[in-house]
């Protein structure tokens, strides 16, 4: 399916006072790069960086309209997009110091403190806020 990647690496990390964390280089994360966070393992069929692309896709079929019709067509794909997008999912951008900021409201909602364990991609990273949850999820992915 569209948007999955190999996953690339994990690693523990320090989070700063201001609630960042410097990218491990398995990421290849550059300056202004958005990355897709999240918490928990999605078992649906839309998982939150597939509706990263879908979005990107809708901005690129948004520059080549040609009717009013088009136009109306990629606003109602747009709204219900934002809707599933901002219910779902936490989206930062990298810093140029490759560093990148976990939102308050997720530091707050995942007890996350001083350090996080990193497992992902160049555009999503999954979050682990202990090594038992890190280590519970890779007991779940070997019984799948």
């Amino acid at each position: 399916m569209f948007g999955e990647k190999i996953i690339l690496g994990n690693a523990k990390c320090k989070v700063d006072t201001k609630g960042r964390i410097l990218l491990p280089k398995f990421t290849y994360s550059e300056k202004d790069d958005e990355i897709v966070l999240s918490i928990m393992e999605h078992h649906s069929n839309l998982v939150p960086w597939h509706i990263v692309c879908l979005k990107r896709r809708i901005n690129e079929l948004e520059k080549n309209m040609s009717s009013e019709s088009d136009e109306r067509l990629i606003k109602s794909l747009n709204d219900k997009l934002e809707r599933l997008y901002f219910s779902c999912i936490s989206v930062s951008k990298v810093d140029s110091q490759r560093r990148l900021i976990i939102p308050v409201s997720t530091r707050m909602e995942y007890d996350i403190n001083d350090s996080v364990i990193l497992q992902g991609c160049k555009d999503h990273l999954k979050m682990f806020n202990s090594d038992e949850s890190y280590q519970n999820y890779k007991m779940m992915i070997k019984q799948l």
